[in-house]
């Protein structure tokens, strides 16, 4: 058997769901390379070789999941017996397969190295811990490791570490200084750009929150106006004080979102979606392939990145005028239609992303939110949706470019990512793509136009910590540039619209 050797990516914490995620994506791509011979691996890593291990790795899990179908001879009665190997190929190895609803396996283990005890003690951790990740699956790795830890201890040192261990929730604000008369707050605009308007404090001791309660109307006057707005040096770090920012510019918050798993940190606030750091998430406005979509974003940065992690923005209304006008113009006659495919091996299955296993309850979420829906021969789900690429601002009435066609079309993958895609499925089976709203295909060369436009026009600021950054979703398009380090974002949502709304 031909073995892939896949790369693991545990950098920033990351949740459970987001270690799938990563995973996913090393899979497809090692996939797409399997033809490599192992040996040339090696030597192009540079491995020294050694007969007493395996080169790569030395430790390894085998699930065994193929269809078991049982061998039947005339007048033989046969079953399975485990054959004991005696030797052990690799440091550890655990096989594992699902018979009749439960996990069964063996474990193969280097005497030399290991105990028999030991080895059993880490089966029984491994058992809490799959139980665990069944019931907390968006939990961070660092904390199921801490409840593992925690499980084995007494119930007072149990309680003693989880008083010790610090949480951003437990952060609280400090009193802040008496501020002098005079202007409390300075407005200035990057040169050469109209956005971000860039807020920063005249003064020391400026409480943000308390400022913008009396300035409200000038301020959302100024987001209407220019679409992104940058509160640099106020030290919002405390996601309780960040979200009263959040309401304070907001009329009501967004309090769920099954299409996008995160973290709820502290009750509206939560953290961003993963996405692969060594990627740059493209621009979009939030949502814009949905029914209701956030009419604002709001994002805080606790820890910025030790380099990259910005989060580029661009005018909507000025990408609107900035593409060629005959693919502008076809994009606003036939909006776009978005395909998915839920699950087979990639991305969220349905019942995690509509939290039900009701076909029913899915049915009524799809007929409420204009989703056309197809329930698959093996259980699977598909929908269409057919959304505007082009809208107008509720206030400014101003045309903006509203659509995320750029995170659904595979001309803008990477070449590894689309031909690994298009290598395991045809094209109605992707589990994203897009089209025109009459089902024509959209160019490659129209979104590689689109992507350009969008480059061009970006505008980026350096994330600073306890910078804040205040979007409007419909006039102001945003993303994200590759970074190295731990990076910690806080994000909330609000004042949800809809394309009925815009009707």
């Amino acid at each position: 058997v031909n073995q892939l050797v896949l790369t693991g990516d545990l950098r920033g914490d990351p949740t459970f769901h987001q270690l799938l995620e990563r995973t996913e994506s090393a899979a497809l791509f090692a996939h797409g390379h399997q033809d490599v011979p192992f040996d040339r691996v090696v030597d192009a890593l540079g491995v020294e070789r050694r007969l007493d291990r395996s080169p790569l790795f030395q430790v390894k899990l085998i699930v065994q999941n193929t269809p078991f179908e049982p061998l039947h001879l005339a007048g033989v009665e046969l079953e399975p017996i485990p054959v004991e190997k005696g030797v052990a190929q690799q440091d550890l190895v655990v096989a594992l397969w699902e018979r009749q609803g439960a996990l069964g396996g063996w474990a193969n283990y280097s005497t030399d190295l290991f105990e028999p005890a030991t080895v059993r003690g880490w089966l029984r951790g491994f058992d809490a811990l799959l139980s665990l990740i069944v019931s907390q699956p968006s939990c961070r790795l660092e904390r199921l490791r801490q409840s593992l830890v925690i499980a084995g201890k007494n119930p007072s040192t149990a309680q003693e570490s989880k008083m010790k261990k610090p949480s951003l929730a437990s952060f609280k604000k400090s009193p802040a200084a008496t501020p002098v008369a005079g202007k409390l707050v300075e407005r200035s605009q990057p040169v050469g750009s109209s956005l971000p308007l860039i807020f920063e404090p005249a003064t020391d001791g400026v409480d943000l929150v308390e400022w913008l309660s009396g300035e409200r109307d000038s301020v959302l006057r100024d987001l209407s106006t220019h679409g992104a707005l940058f509160f640099r040096g106020f030290g919002v770090k405390e996601p309780e004080y960040f979200e009263r920012f959040a309401t304070t510019v907001c009329d009501t918050l967004f309090d769920e979102n099954g299409e996008h798993p995160h973290e709820s940190v502290s009750g509206n606030v939560y953290t961003p979606v993963f996405y692969s750091p060594a990627k740059k998430l493209l621009w979009h406005n939030e949502n814009s392939f949905n029914y209701r979509w956030p009419g604002k974003i709001i994002f805080c940065s606790v820890q910025p990145a030790a380099s990259g992690g910005e989060t580029p923005v661009a005018d909507s209304r000025q990408v609107y005028q900035a593409i060629d006008p005959q693919i502008r113009s076809r994009f606003e006659e036939l909006g776009v239609l978005y395909r998915r495919n839920y699950g087979r091996g990639m991305g969220l299955e349905w019942q995690e992303v509509f939290q039900t296993d009701d076909r029913g309850v899915v049915e009524d979420y799809c007929r409420e939110n204009r989703l056309r829906f197809h329930w698959r021969d093996d259980g699977g789900l598909r929908t269409e949706c057919l959304r505007p690429a082009v809208i107008e601002h509720p206030v400014t009435g101003e045309k903006s470019w509203f659509n995320q066609a750029q995170h659904w079309h595979p001309a803008c993958l990477d070449d590894a990512t689309r031909e690994s895609l298009t290598f395991l499925f045809v094209e109605e089976d992707l589990p994203r793509s897009c089209t025109f709203g009459d089902g024509s295909p959209i160019p490659d060369e129209h979104m590689h136009h689109i992507l350009q436009v969008y480059e061009r026009l970006e505008a980026v600021q350096r994330w600073g910590t306890g910078d804040v950054m205040l979007l409007d979703n419909v006039l102001c398009a945003h993303a994200r540039n590759p970074y190295e380090g731990d990076r910690k974002l806080l994000v909330a949502m609000g004042d949800m619209g809809s394309f009925d709304a815009r009707a």
